[in-house]
């Protein structure tokens, strides 16, 4: 067994590091990416000139500059605190938002139509054309955008094909959920001879080809009957709030009436999804109570993580206490020595740390003579 204060770190110099890691509470990544960065500096010749807080901060400062720098621009709505909380809150934080991003737009707009001429890294000017293109929904809305059936669906992922079973394998290539793709899809399937063909096609590609009249519209009315009053009024409410389109049809009653007009039933399904997308089904629930469990899954392991740490603490102070004790006795050896009159300091061989050894440290004979000589004067013999 090692006699090493720092025991069993490797040297002194890994157990630093060691320690500096948990007190930082860095994660794996980040213990990698400075492991990576030492290596780097002690076998490359690139050199590194940092060696103080200050020279960090002052290399930030000169770098902030490579950027546009913060700029205050007032946006004045009208508030009024009663209603917080309340539906007409909600649209006034609307309002904050999309004044405040017409700002934005308002820096933007002259370059976005005549371009704007940048100079490029190699050199060469180029001129960019500003185009933004925004896209703010959670998964809920992306699901209902992308046609799927959120989590319990085969193909879950609103972006792109991938299976359920291989979501955590995150491929390099997988087809993605575009309009071009489905309709590819759609189209292949409607030129299958037998219906056997073609529903195997849309399966595997996680669709079905069902009618909105037949299916869907029949799948919610079964839904809200099997759900409390309440939540069909609240429905029947929202499709009454729907704004009036031009060639759209408006519902007031959409919920009971039976409708056999197609075109009826097509304007129904563009609009039901924002008048029932405050309801929750089963799958959802089940996903909460899910989440809600791994939560004090957590919370129960809080404080074993807590007292990891702490005796990871302890041990790191019992060491640097090991340490200290081992540096002391290496400056009181060298002083000894020093004060050693006629010793040779390379002759001096360094004792392993709390090692005790029996004998005397003389290496050449004495007479008895000069043992007394000495012992006249050393208080011990006294």
């Amino acid at each position: 067994m090692s006699t090493d204060p720092w025991y069993p770190f490797w040297s002194h110099l890994n157990f630093e590091f060691a320690e500096l890691a948990l007190k930082t509470a860095l994660n794996r990544e980040q213990v990698n990416q400075s492991l990576r960065l030492i290596k780097s500096i002690h076998s490359t010749r690139e050199e590194f000139t940092l060696s103080k807080y200050n020279d960090l901060q002052s290399t930030w400062e000169a770098a902030s500059h490579c950027m546009t720098t913060f700029k205050k621009e007032v946006v004045h709505v009208k508030e009024v605190k009663e209603h917080s909380g309340k539906p007409w809150f909600a649209n006034f934080k609307n309002t904050v938002w999309h004044k405040s991003f017409r700002k934005l737009l308002q820096m933007v707009e002259k370059e976005s139509e005549t371009g704007c001429w940048v100079k490029c890294w190699d050199g060469v000017t180029h001129c960019f054309f500003l185009v933004i293109l925004i896209l703010s929904a959670d998964y809920e809305e992306q699901a209902v955008m992308a046609l799927i059936c959120s989590i319990k669906s085969n193909f879950p992922c609103p972006v792109c094909l991938i299976p359920h079973d291989h979501i955590l394998e995150f491929p390099d290539q997988c087809m993605l959920w575009t309009s071009e793709n489905v309709l590819k899809v759609l189209q292949e399937a409607h030129s299958q001879d037998t219906t056997e063909k073609k529903d195997q096609i849309l399966i595997q590609q996680g669709l079905h080809d069902v009618d909105f009249g037949d299916h869907l519209w029949a799948e919610l009315l079964r839904i809200l009957d099997k759900a409390r009053c309440q939540a069909m009024v609240k429905v029947e409410k929202n499709f009454s709030k729907m704004p009036h389109w031009h060639t759209l049809n408006h519902f007031d009653k959409a919920l009971s009436i039976s409708y056999t007009d197609g075109q009826k039933l097509e304007d129904l399904s563009k609009v039901v999804v924002f008048a029932s997308l405050k309801l929750h089904m089963a799958h959802t629930l089940v996903a909460g109570q899910e989440a809600l469990s791994m939560f004090n899954i957590l919370m129960k392991n809080v404080a074993r993580q807590i007292l990891d740490i702490d005796h990871l603490k302890a041990a790191s102070e019992l060491i640097w206490c090991r340490v200290s004790n081992y540096d002391a006795y290496l400056s009181n050896m060298q002083t000894n020595v020093q004060n050693s009159a006629g010793s040779d300091t390379d002759e001096v061989k360094q004792e392993d740390f709390f090692h005790v050894r029996l004998g005397s440290s003389v290496k050449e004979p004495l007479l008895l003579e000069a043992i007394e000589q000495r012992s006249m004067i050393d208080k011990v013999f006294m």
